[in-house]
């Protein structure tokens, strides 16, 4: 079959047509490309922006010795980090007064009692829970003092504790002392937020106790 003139410009036209498609989805492929970058560095750029606004705490130790009162500072904190005994003994009996004694001011109660709920692991919150479901220390307004009388090192984590109450009544007069008994474990764990860091000290948050009254 003879070819006609029109034929070579047809074929020509259509060459340089596909060309064109290529060079247009070519194109469109790149613009996508385009935007998924540019999506991308924005979500990066507002994550970084993001991270930059938060606040962000790094756990810092200081061990004070109160006789020579020199300070040992402890960072970055290893996970395997245990304070000395000294240290864990004043903490747990100074959680056996937060949680028994009663002051006089009702803001230093509910202080103490936002400080203390901050020290315990998930176990020891969900214990104090129940003591302040069943005791009610915030509403109480009669003072009670708290003095410990002994504190011993059970295991790594436990250690047993006495201490007396003494108990105001109405007139603002002190009832006869009772000595109470208990074992409070704890475990240390890295404060994650500012409030945490300032409130428990070296990392130690209550994870069980249990107290009687010494017959």
């Amino acid at each position: 079959m003879a070819t006609m003139p029109y034929d070579h410009v047809t074929h020509g036209h259509k060459e340089r047509a596909d060309e064109l498609g290529e060079v247009t989805l070519l194109a469109k492929e790149r613009r996508k490309w385009s935007w998924f970058l540019a999506s991308l560095l924005a979500l990066s750029v507002m994550g970084n922006i993001g991270q930059g606004l938060q606040k962000t705490v790094t756990a810092k130790w200081v061990e004070v010795d109160k006789a020579s009162m020199t300070q040992r500072v402890l960072t970055p904190p290893a996970e395997s980090y245990e304070p000395a005994e000294s240290i864990v003994k004043w903490v747990l009996s100074q959680m056996v007064i937060q949680i028994r004694s009663v002051p006089t001011d009702a803001e230093i109660l509910e202080q103490r009692w936002r400080q203390i709920r901050l020290c315990t692991t998930k176990h020891g919150a969900a214990l104090l829970k129940e003591y302040e479901a069943k005791e009610h220390p915030t509403a109480q307004r009669l003072p009670r003092r708290v003095e410990i009388a002994h504190i011993r090192k059970r295991t790594l984590r436990s250690y047993d504790l006495r201490w007396v109450e003494w108990q105001y009544n109405k007139d603002n007069l002190l009832t006869k002392p009772e000595t109470y008994s208990g074992t409070l474990t704890f475990e240390r764990l890295t404060p994650t937020t500012e409030e945490a860091l300032q409130g428990c000290v070296a990392g130690i948050m209550l994870e069980d106790w249990a107290r009687g009254k010494d017959q």
